[in-house]
């Protein structure tokens, strides 16, 4: 369903909602009214979370074809079924373009220098995780999530947290985390500042820069807001 257009994806939604109502349920429902999409169909998440790898996932195509790359480290997201390989991401739909931008920057920074990246079944390798926020004021804040062992990877680790500072002066907190467990769970580990605002934190990079939780309204719960208006304002018609 996932890649047919979006009008599609809404009447199916629809259609299971009342068949879940109507059949299982067995509800007698009243007339339904189309189900209102949102306006934003790209750029509309105000938060991604990316994976570091050093295992790129290849797609059967390309491993039919015997291709092969160069660089085997990649950074995007997790394939189902597969948990130690990740998609490299080239250009992401989801979020403003910002998170592309810094991304593929902290990518290429690390090709270029020789940063290691994990490797999820023997959990050696230094970057982990990435985790970009965006608001609707305009700020923007940063996680990169780390496995550091020692003083010298901690020197390498913050010449890359410069390096993002002084490229994207746009970012208002750039925050990062030492990560050295097995599995990617942060709740449970110190959030350290490198530059900008300190935010507070709510459970695994959730953020609410100085209380100002509205900052980081997403889309999606913008959209969530139009039934209610649209409710209000027929109760206004109906007086």
């Amino acid at each position: 369903m996932a890649g047919s257009p979006y009008s599609e994806q809404i009447k199916y939604k629809q259609k299971q909602v009342t068949d879940n109502l109507t059949r299982i349920g067995k509800i007698e429902l009243p007339e339904i009214s189309p189900i209102l999409g949102s306006e934003k169909t790209q750029f509309y998440r105000n938060k991604l979370e990316y994976t570091f790898s050093n295992k790129r996932w290849l797609t059967t195509e390309e491993v039919q074809q015997n291709v092969v790359y160069e660089q085997m480290n990649a950074v995007g997201f997790h394939i189902p079924n597969a948990f130690d390989k990740v998609l490299a991401i080239e250009k992401c739909w989801l979020q403003d373009d910002i998170s592309n931008r810094i991304r593929n920057a902290v990518r290429d920074y690390a090709y270029q220098h020789n940063y290691s990246f994990i490797n999820l079944r023997t959990h050696e390798g230094m970057l982990r995780n990435m985790i970009v926020r965006t608001s609707t004021t305009g700020e923007l804040m940063v996680i990169l999530i780390c496995k550091i062992e020692k003083e010298e990877e901690m020197a390498l680790f913050k010449q890359m947290l410069q390096y993002i500072a002084d490229t994207f002066p746009e970012i208002t907190s750039l925050l990062y985390i030492i990560n050295n467990k097995c599995n990617d769970t942060i709740t449970d580990l110190e959030v350290h500042t490198f530059k900008g605002k300190r935010p507070h934190l709510r459970g695994n990079g959730g953020t609410a820069l100085q209380g100002r939780s509205q900052i980081f309204l997403s889309d999606q719960l913008r959209t969530s807001l139009q039934p209610l208006q649209s409710s209000a304002q027929l109760c206004r018609t109906d007086r």
